[in-house]
């Protein structure tokens, strides 16, 4: 969320003004913001809606993958003190422009390795034992009764590669270690100092 903090309270009656570019927000997390700001939600994400609400906000919640770029700082103005992200990746946001005008930038870098290592290894387990075309099967009466039918393939002593081994990857290769996976491998940008007690 927008830290409150970045903004400088001179008058105790002023309320910073803050706009969440999403309607579809936790309620908590308006709630919070509402005990000390002055609250605005945008109710679609037309780029002409945002760049329109914008204007004169002092803090951002940029809850959208639209572009946050210099267009979208201009529209809001010379007042704007603090921007945040719902995200983990940010190449929707022009970085040098933010760090030009010296905006704090909040974002989510780790928020969602659980949950996205979760649907990655389901969908592994999923496709290596067929659960999709066995399910299809049996909802369509088509069952065949023989012992080697749709036996799919174990994890167990397999090579599972990851493309990347961030905080997203690492994840998945701690949830895969409990199926005895033979060997890991991955690649990226630089050598992970993490991926040797996996043995990648």
């Amino acid at each position: 969320m927008i830290p409150v903090r970045n903004f400088v309270f001179k008058n105790p009656n002023w309320r910073p003004k803050v706009l969440i570019t999403h309607s579809d927000v936790p309620e908590a997390g308006i709630k919070l913001l509402r005990e000390k700001c002055e609250v605005t939600i945008c109710e679609t994400t037309e780029r002409a809606e945002l760049l329109e609400k914008c204007k004169g906000m002092d803090g951002i919640y940029w809850a959208t993958h639209n572009k946050l770029d210099a267009e979208a700082l201009d529209a809001a103005g010379p007042q704007l003190k603090s921007l945040s992200t719902m995200s983990v990746g940010i190449d929707y946001v022009d970085l040098a422009e933010v760090k030009r005008r010296k905006i704090p930038l909040g974002y989510t870098p780790t928020v969602l390795n659980d949950a996205v290592a979760d649907i990655g290894v389901g969908l592994a387990l999923a496709a290596a034992r067929r659960f999709h075309e066995g399910r299809s099967k049996i909802e369509s009466s088509e069952w065949e009764k023989r012992p080697q039918w749709l036996l799919g393939q174990e994890i167990r002593d397999s090579t599972v590669g990851i493309v990347g081994f961030g905080g997203i990857g690492q994840t998945i290769a701690k949830r895969l270690n409990g199926f005895d996976v033979g060997q890991f491998l991955y690649c990226g940008h630089n050598k992970k100092p993490e991926a040797e007690k996996f043995n990648a």
